[in-house]
């Protein structure tokens, strides 16, 4: 009997050290830091809109994908929200001599805002451009990423994340994904500068 209650003791500690933070967020198709600031509590329960202003097919399914990544990470986005997601990157390196592509477009706050339209604003593309005298190399992207959680009655912050990473997939949906989980996981928390 003492071994049967001990056994269960340690395989309950088991599982709850696994399902503890580590510090270390896991993102397979990018690797770099992730950090988190959590400036006022999200209200509860939590539910997240993202607002896709560019209705275009890649932009629908990068926005599905990004919150599937969210729900199965546990933040709902089903129903009326109370905070609206906004996301905004910029993806450089892939070749063109190192210069990336930056879409810009800018949201009901005037804050600078982008994927591919997912959160408002015209979008404006800047090609990228070869160095004089250098072959285009294809080489890793860098993603750098903010995202924020504002509430939509106010639309004042209350949660505020960033990523750089270099990508470590052609499949943007998996990438989307991905920061859609991450994402989920850790909405509402501060999380100091972690590997992913």
């Amino acid at each position: 009997m003492t071994n049967t209650i001990t056994g269960s003791r340690i395989v309950l500690a088991a599982l709850c050290l696994a399902a503890a933070p580590s510090g270390t967020w896991a993102m397979g198709s990018c690797s770099g830091q992730y950090s988190a600031a959590a400036l006022k509590p999200l209200p509860q329960p939590t539910v997240a809109t993202i607002d896709v202003f560019d209705n275009s097919p890649r932009n629908l399914q990068l926005s599905q994908a990004l919150t599937r990544g969210m729900n199965n990470a546990g933040l709902a986005t089903a129903g009326s929200g109370n905070v609206r997601l906004s996301v905004s990157y910029t993806l450089t390196g892939g070749g063109g001599g190192g210069y990336g592509r930056v879409r810009n477009s800018y949201d009901q706050w005037g804050a600078q805002s982008q994927w591919g339209g997912m959160s408002g604003g015209v979008s404006i593309e800047q090609p990228g451009m070869p160095r004089f005298g250098a072959a285009p190399s294809a080489g890793p992207q860098t993603l750098m990423l903010r995202a924020d959680l504002r509430d939509t009655a106010t639309g004042l912050p209350l949660w505020i994340a960033t990523i750089q990473c270099q990508v470590q997939t052609g499949n943007e949906q998996q990438l989307a994904y991905d920061i859609g989980t991450l994402i989920g996981q850790s909405a509402g928390k501060r999380i100091d500068r972690s590997s992913m």
